[in-house]
């Protein structure tokens, strides 16, 4: 992985050429990036790797079979070794849902309800007086929903 041809430059100045150190601490990747702001580095003949995998491997090591590189920043185009640690991808994915970046409730492209109605079903629901089908039919939804609703599998935060 460090050379790219008989009189290629070292991986490391390759990758050090395409850095913005920026005031907040973060080392922001100033080329070609992927749709979610994730730096893209150029390796061998036309294939690419994450910019922040890169910097994790020249500065911390091999990143571990099975493992992620994950930011603590919470910045998808910074590259400082300092703000990136190895995790599962179930760590990775609780970091999103932490930081209010998963598709849930009204994010998710396919939401019906939004978080008031989403409070009147599970109240109506409390008092006992309307059954997981007539609040589906009510509100547009399946009682499958209305169900995961209710027991916290959906909508948590409401």
């Amino acid at each position: 992985m460090g050379l790219r041809g008989p009189k290629a430059r070292p991986l490391k100045e390759r990758w050090e050429e395409s850095i913005d150190k920026k005031s907040n601490g973060c080392w922001e990747w100033n080329k070609s990036r992927t749709k979610k702001g994730y730096g893209k580095f150029v390796i061998g003949h036309a294939k690419w790797e994450n910019a922040h995998h890169i910097a994790y491997e020249i500065f911390k090591g091999a990143v571990p079979k099975g493992m992620v590189v994950r930011h603590t920043c919470d910045n998808p185009p910074c590259c400082n070794p300092a703000h990136l640690i190895i995790g599962t991808i179930k760590d990775n994915s609780n970091d999103m849902v932490t930081r209010g970046r998963s598709r849930a409730g009204i994010k998710h492209h396919n939401a019906k309800l939004n978080d008031k109605q989403v409070k009147e079903i599970k109240e109506k629901y409390a008092t006992g007086k309307y059954t997981q089908v007539k609040l589906g039919s009510d509100y547009g939804v399946t009682n499958k929903q209305i169900s995961k609703i209710v027991r916290g599998q959906r909508w948590q935060r409401s």
